[in-house]
């Protein structure tokens, strides 16, 4: 602090040796408390920088106010422009509710719908079948232990499949049971019309004679036995129907034949559309001659006109699998699925097999043969003429006038020619004589 003060005093310009000593005192002690106030003043508020460095909770404090600063301009201002947050999805209520029901399911927690199926006893919900299904909505006030008046349309389809049956719940077996309640005795007419006392007392006697049907129907258990069904297609219906009507984590499984053709007549029965198509989907996978029939009587028996026709096609395609199921025993009981078959193999007759087909063993032992001659390839079916298109029509040319003939030249005979030719040597010879004689 000495030090800082000597600093400051030499700084303001002022010479110690100089000034008496009194004045000197008096000056110093004034710039050493001035010096304290101003650096106390820094350190606290936060002020300049000094010489030995910025204070580490000044530091701090100022990166804070520059993050703020920086977050403040990254989030846009509200203004006429609109904008969206992104804002991240925990989980839709209707995941949340399925969830929920499921392990009340799994933990028979407040059930009060039993269906006996054989010998196995499942339990449900009659309010989510309810509110799943119209017609099993009707079906369930059919029963008089619900107080309410049956419907006069509907749920006949239901009582093929399903009986219903009121079980009075056992009373406990630690507490006494209950009274009987005691019949209403009539009241006596008074003498005098002006006494109404017992009018009015008779009246509450008769409440809680009333108000106890509703709770005995409440501690009464509903059972549907199920007519001709399997318990394992009860089971898929139900874990249909507690996945929120085949949600995305909802997949098909059955494990035969005749579970799928049950799960196919609740469908039908619920009314549960997506169902049906999961159960019709699968007769159309692993297709065998052994189970190709049954697949055929399933489908004429739930009216799947569109799937049985694709399957007959695709049967059509293979004369050998074809043969093997026409001379099944079986079929002389579905003759109308034999006229089908028929059809398919004589309309289909004049078209190429599929590439994915194995050549056949006849066609092998043709290749085999080269004297014998290939069969003729079908004929190519004849391009269709291509309509001519109308050319403009050219002017006519004028026509060239006719040249003059030309005179005919004589023509040089061979002989004319040899002739000319030997007269120059004959007339050589007579000068080379003629000079000789000379």
């Amino acid at each position: 602090m000495w030090t800082l003060a000597f600093c400051t005093v030499n700084a303001l310009g002022y010479d110690c040796k100089t000034l008496p000593s009194v004045a000197r005192i008096w000056k110093f002690n004034v710039c050493r408390f001035w010096l304290q106030k101003r650096v106390l003043n820094l350190v606290l508020e936060g002020g300049e920088v000094m010489w030995w460095g910025t204070p580490q909770h000044v530091s701090s404090r100022r990166a804070e106010a520059a993050e703020a600063e920086r977050m403040a301009a990254a989030v846009p201002s509200l203004g006429p422009t609109p904008m969206d947050l992104d804002v991240k999805q925990t989980g839709s209520a209707e995941n949340l509710s399925t969830g929920r029901l499921r392990s009340l399911l799994a933990s028979k927690e407040c059930c009060d719908l039993v269906f006996v199926a054989g010998d196995e006893h499942i339990e449900a919900h009659a309010v989510v079948l309810a509110a799943s299904s119209s017609s099993f909505y009707n079906f369930l006030r059919r029963n008089p232990a619900l107080g309410k008046a049956a419907p006069t349309e509907g749920s006949d389809e239901m009582q093929e499949l399903f009986s219903m049956q009121t079980v009075p719940v056992p009373p406990e077996t630690g507490g006494e049971a209950p009274e009987p309640a005691a019949e209403p005795v009539a009241p006596v007419a008074p003498e005098k019309p002006t006494e109404t006392k017992p009018e009015t007392e008779a009246a509450p006697s008769q409440a809680p004679i009333e108000l106890s049907k509703p709770a005995d129907a409440a501690k009464a258990e509903m059972r549907i036995h199920v007519n001709g069904l399997s318990s394992e297609a009860l089971h898929v219906m139900l874990d249909y129907i507690y996945n929120g009507c085949g949600g995305a984590s909802w997949q098909y499984a059955a494990t035969n034949a005749q579970v799928n053709k049950d799960v196919l007549r609740l469908a039908r029965n619920f009314g549960f559309g997506r169902l049906h198509e999961h159960a019709a989907r699968w007769l159309g996978t692993g297709l065998t001659t052994e189970n190709v029939l049954e697949r055929l009587v399933t489908c004429e028996e739930f009216g799947l006109g569109l799937l049985r026709e694709k399957i007959t096609e695709r049967l059509a395609l293979r004369p050998a699998e074809l043969m093997q199921v026409c001379s099944s025993p079986e079929i002389t009981k579905h003759p109308r699925i034999l006229q089908d078959l028929l059809v398919q193999v004589a309309t289909l007759r004049d078209r190429p097999p599929p590439e994915s087909d194995v050549q056949r063993p006849e066609a092998k032992e043709s290749e085999e043969k080269p004297d014998k001659e290939k069969p003729d390839k079908p004929d190519k079916p004849e391009k269709a003429d291509k309509p001519e298109k109308e050319k403009p029509e050219k002017p006519e040319k004028p026509e060239k006038p006719e040249k003059p003939e030309k005179p005919e030249k004589h023509k040089v005979s061979k002989a004319d020619k040899l002739a000319k030719q030997e007269k120059p040597q004959t007339d050589k010879q007579s000068a080379k004589r003629r000079k000789a004689g000379a």
